[in-house]
């Protein structure tokens, strides 16, 4: 039946279809996504995206993903066009998307997110894709997010994300965070060793020295 839906294109059909693979035993369900990954590409995105965001196919989610990605390299513009459009159930796979295809273009729309959204989900998936693409423009706007009143595991995300952002001309807002002496001064400290230059480990010592991390 799935083959049949993808041939004829019948969306309607597979997107219900993709609703209640829950239902489906592992083989048989396994099988249907398999199906689903050798259709077109224009068909199978969506459903694959679908199928992850709402978490049917666990059992085979790492296999999907990497499926998805692969197709993804090829179109792009599915990425960009989700991230800059309305936000919905579908977004944190395309920011995800962005960050591990070094989307770099993305970087606009996913500060966008960051600055704009309140879903805590959504917003550990943008500042992880930020800190994957590792772009200096991510720079500032992490490190006010840092310092704002948000959930300790965002200021956390935040913290890790900066490792492939912040520049030293940043260090001064990550130091203020350092005082804090809990486990964000910790990951901001592993974010100073991990870039490994002189001036990070300047400012690991000097932390150290001052006793704000025990």
């Amino acid at each position: 039946e799935v083959e049949h839906c993808i041939a004829a294109r019948d969306f309607v059909k597979l997107e219900a279809f993709c609703d209640n693979l829950d239902s489906l035993e592992p083989r048989r369900r396994r099988r249907a996504m398999l199906e689903i990954c050798r259709g077109d590409d224009d068909v199978a995105i969506p459903l694959l995206a679908r199928g992850l965001a709402r978490g049917v196919v666990e059992d085979v989610g790492s296999e999907i993903w990497r499926v998805l990605l692969t197709k993804l390299r090829d179109h792009a513009e599915i990425i960009d066009a989700s991230l800059d459009g309305p936000v919905g159930e579908l977004t944190p796979i395309y920011a995800r998307a962005a960050g591990e295809l070094a989307r770099r273009d993305t970087v606009p729309a996913l500060l966008r997110l960051l600055e704009s959204e309140r879903d805590e989900a959504l917003l550990e998936t943008v500042i992880a894709a930020l800190g994957a693409l590792g772009d200096v423009r991510a720079s500032s706007p992490l490190l006010e997010f840092l310092g704002m009143d948000v959930a300790h595991p965002l200021r956390l995300a935040a913290a890790r994300a900066l490792t492939g952002v912040a520049s030293p001309d940043g260090d001064e807002g990550l130091w203020r965070a350092v005082q804090t002496g809990d486990d964000v001064a910790l990951a901001i400290l592993d974010v100073w060793v991990a870039r490994g230059d002189a001036r990070s480990w300047l400012l690991v010592n000097r932390a150290l020295e001052s006793g704000t991390t025990r």
